[in-house]
C-alpha cells in the first residue's frame, strides 16, 4: 500500500475537495496542514512554488483541479460515459470560475473596483 501525502495550508479551500474525496473513498492519507509561517521555507521545494500538492509512491502532482479529479477517479467518483465526465468536468469548471470571482472581489482593495465587481 503506498503512503499518500496531501500537502495545503491550514484552511478549507484548495485541498478541501481532495482531502472529502479521500476520506469518502476511506484512503488514509498524511493530512500535512502549513501554517502560514512554513510557507518561505516550503515554496521552494514544492513544483512551481504552488500548493496543494499530492504526493504517492515519490511522484508529485500539483493544481488542486488535477488532483480532485484524479482521487475521484480511484474511487469511482466519474461518470459512467464521456458524456456524463464532460457534464462533471464542466460544473468544476464552472465552480472554479465562481471562487475566483470570489476571490477577486474579496482581495480587492479598491472600493470603487471591489464595487464594480459586484456587478
Amino acid at each position: 500500500m503506498s503512503e499518500i501525502k496531501l500537502t495545503y495550508f491550514n484552511v478549507k479551500a484548495l485541498a478541501e475537495p481532495s482531502r472529502m474525496l479521500l476520506k469518502y473513498g476511506g484512503i488514509d492519507f498524511v493530512d500535512n496542514r502549513l501554517e502560514g509561517s512554513d510557507w518561505e521555507e516550503i515554496k521552494p521545494k514544492v513544483p512551481f512554488g504552488q500548493v496543494p500538492v499530492l504526493e504517492e509512491n515519490g511522484k508529485e502532482a500539483n493544481q488542486s483541479v488535477a488532483i480532485a479529479r484524479y482521487i475521484a477517479k480511484r474511487v469511482k467518483l466519474v461518470g459512467d460515459n464521456d458524456w456524463e465526465a464532460l457534464e462533471i468536468d464542466a460544473i468544476v469548471d464552472t465552480i472554479n470560475d465562481f471562487r475566483g470571482k470570489i476571490a477577486a472581489y474579496h482581495y480587492e482593495k479598491d472600493e470603487a473596483a471591489k464595487e464594480a465587481r459586484k456587478g
